[in-house]
């Protein structure tokens, strides 16, 4: 997640890994981001003089439509966490064989600095992406999450995270058995400021009585630390906010079943500006 500083004329030191903060040079009075690389980036100008944080709204219910613009607004810095990526599920197992599905992906993150076309005292329409529902199957993907300005361009959206693959029976171990999630794809995004999810990771045996399911995918705006692989017969836990990726279920021999983990929802952050 960003973080708001005010500063003087010198660059702030370079936020953790994944991460992103904002912040204001009183120099000029222009909005600029610096990631975990040292890569500063020149947003937009605010306005001439002071101007103040007001408030910060977060976003998570995946039933809101629109968002309420403060009257005084005179800017949003609209960050976008897409929905995680469910993970596999495990197929139910021989008396020889195991199935261990594979992790979710992670929701991507989008950031859009919004200083026209606001409205101040309308409603801007919003889509808080949700998280893939716990899967007996290959794992679906989350959803996006999006923001629109007043005249109905989407500003800012966010992709979902992929769903884990389903493992299936295998009596071969060491074998790769459910397929990682990809993450939600910058690329597909809208915004300013983008950066993938963490895709899910891969569902292991290693013996007919050992293995690791698939990992959940990190956001890099919400959860960076992705949920460990589960063990033999162990179904799939949820994936961590915001945008995490589920968990995959895992079966060991003679067993039944087992679900792949649900994604977490996503997110949408307003950093309003008067």
């Amino acid at each position: 997640m960003s973080r708001l500083r005010l500063i003087g004329t010198s660059t702030p030191v370079a936020p953790a890994s994944g991460k992103v903060e904002l912040y204001v040079a009183s120099s000029d009075k222009k909005l600029r981001t610096i990631d975990s690389t040292g890569l500063v980036r020149v947003l937009a100008a605010v306005g001439e003089g002071n101007f103040f944080l007001k408030q910060i709204d977060v976003l998570t219910n995946t039933a809101l439509t629109t968002y309420s613009v403060p009257s005084d607004a005179r800017a949003l810095y609209v960050e976008c966490i897409g929905g995680g990526g469910a993970g596999g599920a495990s197929a139910a197992s021989g008396a020889t064989t195991v199935a261990l599905g594979g992790g979710g992906g992670g929701g991507a993150y989008s950031a859009k600095l919004l200083t026209s076309n606001l409205n101040p005292g309308s409603t801007l329409a919003v889509v808080v992406g949700a998280g893939a529902p716990l899967s007996g199957g290959a794992g679906s993907a989350g959803t996006d999450t999006s923001f629109k300005d007043s005249t109905g361009t989407i500003v800012c959206l966010a992709k979902g995270g992929g769903g884990g693959g389903a493992g299936s029976p295998a009596a071969t171990p060491p074998i790769i058995m459910g397929v990682a999630g990809v993450g939600g794809a910058a690329s597909s995004g809208t915004g300013d400021y983008k950066l993938d999810g963490g895709a899910g990771g891969w569902g292991w045996a290693f013996t007919t009585g050992n293995g690791l399911t698939g990992s959940g995918g990190g956001s890099p705006g919400g959860a960076m630390v992705n949920p460990t692989g589960g063990g033999i017969n162990i179904a799939g836990t949820t994936g961590k906010n915001y945008g995490g990726g589920g968990v995959g279920g895992g079966a060991a021999a003679g067993s039944g079943s087992t679900s792949g983990g649900a994604g977490a929802g996503g997110m949408i952050r307003v950093t309003v500006f008067t």
